[in-house]
């Protein structure tokens, strides 16, 4: 009953169409395909709900396989149409009706046959945002799902046999007017420009309700249909291989194959791109060298998704004053720090003079304060700490009890020694991470015993939900809503960023968000946090391979192979 009720209703889709349905297709038997071979560990979950943000080579899969409403162009820096040909957003910023294309397929590909099944329509996004906020079903790793309007009390219900399909349809801010139009509303107060960054993620995508209801373990080679530029030819613990979708209406390159290998090991890649035999590849910087000899091998260096930081507790003297955070900031040799690092055999860094990347969308445009110790003293004699008298004893930087974080706060001390003439005043010492956590996020209490209560200042990473300006700079560090509750009062830098998160400008926004993080990190920044590390990302590819992303997940389509 269930299969003749789906076919029914595709037909009724397509009839709605009114075009012609993509026939099944068998790929051409080209003796030479233009094929990329990709070296990807091994993936474990290509759901897109469920992804984790750190789960980087199942993004890169999934962003290949299932098509979004918008898309990231990290070469231009824009976030551009992709299953939505265009929206409308209502006079308050808050509902937002996404006019679809009609000419998307769900794809399979079964015995070199391609199967178009039926069109994406605006159920499929519909079905897959109530799946996320449903707590009966898969969870996504983070909660970028809850801007949409009622997903958050839905996905928190305790009685959850309340749940069913009129309830999800009744809370849930999520609707199809049509198969073509879809409308969302947002569950804030305010505008979100953001909204279109946020619709590129993984657990925004269009799933296909009748193949992944029942399914039991979703998806396998057996059910999976996809919706991207490419249809999954085989998949196994070694490789998978992809063909380009047939009936993909958007641009592309001309790359016709995809080979994505799981079973080269990170120290096997320098080789295997000096001989050719593979086309691209995240690297390790320790086997840069190795690849410099090969004259067909570019390397990039593209910014990573995680920043290295220095945070305090404003509560406790004189982290109070702005012009000991300037002086502190100015104060550590950051790029001394990332050759020591690499020195110590750790992963390559970029120097972080300023809290958000210049990749993201909407990212500011200056960079901040720089290492100057003459002024550093000088800030510092300003605020009548001259050579650090008057300050505690003992001011000790927490960190994790991890390798890389240890020598990190090990070095950035020795520099506030030694550059601000405070002898041995400032150490490191060690707690686990997620008392780190509490401590910046504000949910622990003042304690005089710093081992019980806040840490003075402490040291931690951060890594944004979306590759936005809002989601760093205004998710990590406002004043009301920031993740770090350092005890920044609200001033003219909040209304900055609130601002830049309700302006639909592009231009407009990175002005505003360049302006905040000016009042932020710049010469006279108010300094809540220290900016210290960028995690880069090095990518080793053919010189005939073009049109690699200085960021975000790999887009196989947007790939070209020179055939010349």
């Amino acid at each position: 009953m269930l299969k003749r009720l789906f076919w029914i209703g595709l037909l009724s889709t397509l009839l709605w169409y009114g075009q012609p349905t993509p026939t099944l297709k068998t790929l051409a038997q080209n003796n030479t395909p233009i094929t990329a071979r990709v070296a990807i560990h091994s993936i474990n979950n290509l759901d897109p709900t469920t992804l984790s943000r750190f789960d980087i080579n199942g993004r890169d899969v999934v962003e290949n396989l299932f098509v979004g409403l918008t898309r990231l162009d990290a070469k231009q820096g824009q976030i551009v149409p992709a299953l939505a040909n265009d929206w409308e957003i209502s006079s308050d910023g808050l509902t937002w009706t996404f006019n679809l294309r009609n000419d998307i397929y769900w794809m399979q590909y079964q015995d070199g046959e391609v199967k178009p099944l039926r069109p994406v329509i605006a159920d499929d996004v519909v079905f897959a945002i109530q799946r996320a906020c449903d707590p009966r079903r898969p969870s996504p790793k983070t909660t970028n799902i809850y801007i949409v309007e009622g997903c958050r009390d839905v996905a928190n219900l305790l009685d959850t046999w309340r749940i069913d399909d009129a309830l999800l349809n009744e809370l849930i801010g999520v609707k199809a007017l049509d198969e073509t139009t879809l409308q969302i509303q947002l569950s804030l107060a305010t505008p979100a420009s953001y909204f279109l960054t946020m619709t590129t993620l993984p657990e925004f995508r269009p799933l296909p309700r009748e193949l992944v209801i029942g399914s039991g373990s979703w998806p396998t080679i057996a059910t999976l249909a996809t919706s991207g530029a490419w249809l999954v030819e085989s998949w196994n613990e070694s490789q998978m291989v992809l063909s380009h979708n047939p009936n993909w209406p958007l641009q592309r390159g001309n790359i016709e194959r995809v080979e994505v290998l799981f079973t080269v090991n990170s120290d096997q890649v320098p080789l295997r791109l000096s001989s050719g035999t593979l086309d691209i590849a995240r690297i390790r910087h320790q086997d840069t060298s190795a690849l410099t000899l090969a004259l067909d091998t570019v390397i990039e260096e593209h910014e990573g998704g995680t920043l290295y930081l220095i945070g305090f507790s404003f509560e406790y003297p004189p982290f109070d004053n702005a012009l000991v955070r300037q002086a502190l900031a100015q104060a550590v040799n950051r790029q001394g720090l990332v050759d020591y690092l690499i020195q110590q055999g750790f992963d390559p860094f970029q120097v972080a003079t300023r809290f958000t990347p210049s990749s993201v969308i909407a990212a500011p445009t200056t960079e901040g304060a720089t290492f100057n110790p003459s002024v550093a003293q000088q800030l510092l004699a300003t605020a009548g700490y001259a050579q650090c008298q008057k300050f505690p004893n003992s001011l000790t930087l927490v960190v994790h009890n991890d390798a890389l974080e240890i020598a990190i706060g090990s070095y950035v001390v020795a520099q506030w020694n030694q550059n601000l003439g405070c002898s041995s005043i400032f150490q490191v010492a060690t707690a686990p991470r997620q008392a780190i956590i509490d401590s910046a996020h504000g949910t622990v209490d003042r304690s005089e015993d710093s081992n019980t209560g806040r840490f003075a200042l402490w040291l931690l990473s951060w890594t944004a939900d979306y590759p936005d300006a809002n989601a760093w700079t205004n998710d990590a560090l406002h004043c009301q809503f920031g993740f770090f509750r350092t005890g920044r009062i609200c001033d003219q830098v909040d209304s900055l960023l609130d601002q830049g998160a309700s302006t639909f400008n592009l231009a407009e926004r990175a002005t505003l968000y360049t302006q905040a993080e000016a009042g932020l990190f710049g010469a006279n920044g108010t300094f809540p946090v220290i900016p210290l590390l960028q995690r880069q990302s090095l990518i080793g590819h053919q010189r005939w391979l073009t049109g690699v992303a200085p960021y975000g997940p790999f887009q196989f389509d947007q790939w070209t192979i020179s055939t010349n």
